[in-house]
């Protein structure tokens, strides 16, 4: 079972890898070409950089500067989104209208309801939940000392009775 799950979420890394790198290069590639004229995957553009850095070129603008940042920024941040879609919950994701439309079902049903409002249904404090308890205490050593004091006048009659028998 482990092993099943261990392939299935290779699975899901790869295929998640797969389809994320093809929409990564497709707009990255559709960025560089509508604002820089530049194909990162042709090595004739390549060739164009090096022989500019190589005869002198220098970074002047900051077009230039916006050109290298995102070049150095193309690998890390395809890492950062395939890890980012890898931890994506997708059958949440795919789900997520239909659970929109249920809360909003159950919201407008909510919202038709009447309150219910319950007044006066005694709710007590502390102090009186306190004062209960030693009233209750009170009365139990009450009939506690009665009972000492039964037990001893019964006790006493008893004894009488037996004297007046021997």
């Amino acid at each position: 079972m482990k092993l099943f799950k261990k392939l299935l979420k290779l699975g899901k890394i790869l295929l998640v890898g797969i389809i994320w790198s093809y929409v990564y290069i497709q707009s990255t590639l559709f960025l560089f070409k509508s604002v820089w004229s530049f194909n990162y995957l042709s090595r004739a553009h390549w060739k164009v950089i090096n022989t500019y850095w190589n005869e002198g070129g220098k970074i002047i603008t900051g077009k230039d500067y916006l050109f290298v940042l995102c070049l150095l920024l193309l690998i890390p941040l395809w890492l950062w989104g395939w890890k980012r879609l890898c931890r994506t919950n997708f059958l949440a994701l795919f789900l997520s209208p239909i659970t929109w439309h249920q809360k909003r079902e159950a919201d407008k049903y909510l919202k038709s309801m009447s309150r219910i409002k319950i007044h006066n249904i005694g709710v007590s404090t502390g102090d009186d939940v306190k004062q209960d308890f030693e009233n209750k205490l009170k009365k139990q050593q009450a009939e506690i000392e009665k009972t000492s004091k039964t037990s001893q006048t019964l006790r006493s009659q008893i004894k009488d009775k037996l004297n007046q028998s021997s």
